[in-house]
Parts: C-alpha cells; structure tokens; sequence
C-alpha cells in the first residue's frame, strides 16, 4: 500500500534450469511472465489504474531422424533451434465518482509475437505479430430506481506475418515474404437497467459499431 487510497503489487514466476542440473535431461520447455498493477487515488472520488503483463515461452525442438526413404534433410547453418511466442499487454483507467454520475475512461495496448523455424526440404522461418489498441469511455447516471449509461469505443488491430526460406547447402537464402492486415472498429452504445418491482427488474442496451478498414 501507498498511503490510504493507493498501492502497487507486482508478481513474476518462471522457469529454470535447476531441474535439468539436477536430474542430468533435458527439459525443452521454457516459461517467465511478470505482472505488475497500481492504483492511485486522487482524493475521495478519483482514481487512476494501470496494469501490465509481459510474457515469454519457448520450446526446444527435436526435428528427429527423416520422415521417409525419399527424403534428404538438408544442411542449414545456425538453424534457429527453438520456437518462441509471447504477449504483452498495458492499460490505463480513470474513474471519477459523483454523488449520482461516474464517469470511466480505460485505454488498453496488447501484443502478441511468435517466430518458428520450419526444418524440412525447404527450410523457413516464419513470424507473426498481431497487435491490439483499445480506447473506451462511459458516463453512468444513477436514477432512483435504476441506471442509465451512454459510451464510445474505438478499437484497431494491425497483424503482420512473414517467412524467409533459409540458406542450406542445396538452396540460397531469399528475402522474407510479408503479408500485413488490419481494420478498425468504433462503436456507441447505451444500456440501462430499472427496478420495475421489489423482485423484478428490466435492463437493456443498444449498441451502434462501423468497421472501418
């Protein structure tokens, strides 16, 4: 804790080679991650939050003896010996309380890459990346016997992919192929809920969303 109102916690975990020491194997799996979050308060009825995570995985692999009679594997110098893969992710929030009104605003980024060698007749290395932003926003009225909220949102998401054939003793390399995406959505929307009755209450919502390209 940081006085009344805020505090930070942060939490990591992964794997290591203490196992692989002491039993004399190999262990092909690779793991950390690390995960941090704080809230501030500013006074009695603000506040801010952020979180963030980071992770990374790996696995070593064993391409084996040759799939059949028929085929040559070939030689590849520093072939890449592992596949990789990971995410990330960061947001940021506000949230400012009134006697009857709040209002939130939360911006997020997250990410996700992984890389993989392929060791066959022709051998390759292929990535990918996909990446994610996300902005939304709410005011939410408090009535008498229920609630009324109104909000917008905007999201993007961008994805890349490439592969490169790798040099080995019967080919020469050739540059990576890239293939790139992406599209963006933005949305308004209001719900709201009433206590029509003791036991018995009505909530609904509606929601308008654009595509955009």
């Amino acid at each position: 804790p940081l006085g009344e109102r805020s505090g930070f916690v942060v939490g990591a975990r992964g794997l290591h080679g203490a196992a692989e020491e002491l039993m004399g194997s190999g262990f092909p799996y690779g793991s950390g991650d690390v995960v941090a979050r704080a809230d501030l308060g500013l006074g009695e009825n603000h506040s801010i939050e952020a979180t963030g995570f980071l992770n990374q995985e790996s696995v070593d692999l064993d391409f084996g003896a040759p799939t059949g009679p028929d085929f040559v594997r070939p030689t590849v110098v520093d072939f890449p010996s592992e596949a990789s893969w990971g995410n990330s992710a960061l947001s940021l929030g506000y949230v400012g309380q009134g006697d009857r009104t709040a209002v939130t605003l939360r911006g997020a980024l997250t990410a996700y890459d992984a890389e993989l060698p392929i060791l066959s007749d022709l051998p390759l290395f292929a990535s990918g990346t996909t990446e994610r932003r996300r902005i939304v926003g709410h005011v939410q009225r408090r009535l008498d016997q229920g609630f009324v909220r109104v909000g917008a949102s905007a999201d993007r998401i961008d994805l890349a992919y490439s592969a490169r054939r790798l040099a080995s003793d019967t080919l020469p390399a050739l540059p990576a192929v890239r293939s790139t995406g992406g599209g963006s959505v933005v949305a308004l929307f209001a719900d709201g809920g009433f206590q029509i009755r003791p036991t018995v209450r009505v909530g609904g919502g509606l929601r308008l969303a654009r595509s955009l390209g």
